[in-house]
């Protein structure tokens, strides 16, 4: 008699974001996703902080996990 079972594990797939201030960005157009089986990594140009809590908060709907936040998100920007 043969006990053997197939045991199943079901991975959620880890989905992060980088998030980067780009003065001629336009969210909607520059932005890319690297995909792997387990890992989903979407890096997004934003113009300005307002920005970049709408595209995060669109982000996290989707599913997103973490968020990585660019070094130099804290410069202050100069008015458009």
């Amino acid at each position: 008699m043969n006990n053997n079972k197939t045991v199943i594990i079901m991975v959620e797939k880890f989905k992060a974001a980088f998030i980067a201030h780009v003065p001629d960005a336009d969210p909607a157009k520059h932005r890319c996703t690297v995909k792997t089986s387990l890992y989903e990594l979407t890096s997004i140009l934003v113009k300005n902080n307002d920005e970049a809590v709408e595209v995060c908060k669109e982000l996290r709907k989707a599913g997103v996990h973490a968020f990585i936040l660019c070094p130099a998100s804290h410069i202050k920007q100069s008015p458009e």
